[in-house]
């Protein structure tokens, strides 16, 4: 694991393996809190940058799948928000959430 705090915005995967699937990604939008390895194995995470896609271990963009029945407790959140753009017709590859992150 590192230490610090980004501002995150979780988006619609446009990746194309996650073509025709409710895959969502999360972008670097601000560094606030400078991101230090604090484990000898957080020495192979990248460290994020702005405007990128956040990358987890073995060098793979971290992704949250909508329709998974197991996985994060944030799946049951981004499905409420997704579902919600969907009814009122506001559906956007970015979906309008942004919060500070500790990673």
């Amino acid at each position: 694991m590192c230490e610090g705090l980004i501002r995150v915005r979780f988006e619609l995967s446009t990746l194309p393996r996650h073509q025709g699937t409710r895959t969502v990604v999360i972008r670097i939008l601000e560094i606030l809190e400078p991101i230090q390895p604090n484990h000898p194995s957080s020495a192979v995470i990248p460290v994020p940058q702005v405007g990128e896609l956040l990358i987890g271990k073995y060098d793979r963009v971290a992704t949250f799948n909508l329709d998974a029945k197991h996985g994060s407790p944030l799946l049951p959140l981004l499905r409420l928000l997704y579902d919600s753009d969907v009814k009122h017709g506001t559906l956007e590859p970015t979906p309008h959430v942004t919060l500070p992150l500790k990673v």
